[in-house]
């Protein structure tokens, strides 16, 4: 049986405009309850009424509601309803939030939310009312789909065109990306579409959507990482470059290198074909995100395969390229010898 909500907790700003966690279920650490309450967002004008992100291992959900002061919680000016999960699906968990964030502001009792995440644990349902939009039925938010979700491949691949390549360099890679945006809004669909890029993982668990990069707690998990795509909204990044081997700039809509991953990332001359044909899949009508994601794992899977009859089933060196007498640029071997470093065949 998964657990669909393993925490929940409740995050209120008062009245006095004081912000605190004043209901948890079961316990969790001091560093998560620190982190959960900086990405509530509560102590600012305009928090979202969304978000997603990871610490060490956990997901964090949480849905901020804005409807002021209630009859129940008369001395309450928004609360946030946080659940954690060990699985990244945010559809399913913000379903399942708004319809408890509504029993709290109703009844302002947290026993009655627990109620709800036992019968949501237990049965994978959940229902106020009859009707569909007061109901909430896990097996409707398959996990696996929740990696196209909202988001748009095709979309940031016609916003950025050449430059795509680069992003896909990146991931492919394992190096570091940073998005930045004015707004979450703006910063959460582009974060939660790079790994597609490199789909043949399937890895999301580098995903830190939700970074403050003022919170040391926060900055801290996200350099211990050591890979990730995180998000950001704080425009001191553009001066961060020991946090980012590439820079996002979803509100400029331009890609920015650092210095120390010029060379790397550097597209080679036998990239540009794949270049070219995910803009061109990006800009036709009608080509599907499953077209353009499919065309990426054919050549990405070309390239690993090489690494294999390369490497004859041992590990790769860059000396093993060069003794090979291989008629390829350099950039190229370097290409596939950093490749073989992110795949451990190397």
């Amino acid at each position: 049986m998964q657990q669909h909500v393993e925490t929940l907790s409740v995050v209120e700003l008062d009245t006095n405009d004081d912000v605190s966690m004043v209901w948890m279920f079961p316990a969790m650490s001091p560093a998560l309850q620190k982190v959960v309450v900086e990405r509530t967002c509560l102590a600012t004008v305009n928090p979202p009424a969304f978000s997603f992100s990871r610490f060490n291992s956990t997901w964090q959900y949480i849905f901020t509601t804005a409807d002021g002061p209630s009859a129940a919680l008369p001395r309450v000016k928004k609360f946030s309803l946080c659940s954690c999960s060990q699985v990244f699906n945010p559809e399913k968990q913000l379903q399942l939030l708004r319809l408890l964030a509504r029993v709290y502001s109703e009844s302002g009792e947290p026993t009655k939310v627990l109620k709800g995440i036992f019968y949501a644990n237990t049965t994978g349902r959940y229902e106020l009312t009859k009707a569909k939009i007061d109901t909430w039925v896990a097996a409707d938010f398959e996990d696996k789909r929740a990696k196209l979700a909202n988001c748009s491949l095709k979309k940031f691949v016609a916003t950025f065109k050449m430059s795509s390549i680069q992003i896909w360099l990146a991931v492919l890679l394992k190096k570091r990306v940073v998005v930045y945006g004015e707004r979450w809004s703006e910063v959460f669909p582009i974060v939660r579409v790079l790994p597609q890029f490199a789909w043949v993982r399937g890895d999301w668990s580098i995903l830190r959507p939700m970074v403050m990069l003022s919170s040391e707690l926060q900055r801290k998990e996200l350099e211990a990482s050591g890979v990730y795509i995180a998000g950001v909204t704080d425009p001191s990044i553009h001066g961060r470059t020991e946090l980012y081997d590439v820079l996002v700039d979803a509100s400029k809509q331009r890609v920015v290198i650092s210095d120390d991953a010029k060379a790397m990332l550097a597209p080679a001359a036998v990239h540009e074909p794949l270049a070219q044909a995910m803009v061109q899949l990006a800009a036709s009508p009608k080509e599907t995100n499953n077209n353009l994601i499919k065309a990426i794992v054919k050549k990405t899977n070309e390239y690993i395969g090489g690494l294999q009859k390369l490497s004859g089933g041992k590990k790769l060196t860059m000396q093993m390229l060069q003794a090979k007498n291989l008629k390829l640029p350099q950039r190229l071997k370097t290409f596939l010898f950093n490749l073989a470093l992110a795949e451990g065949k190397a």
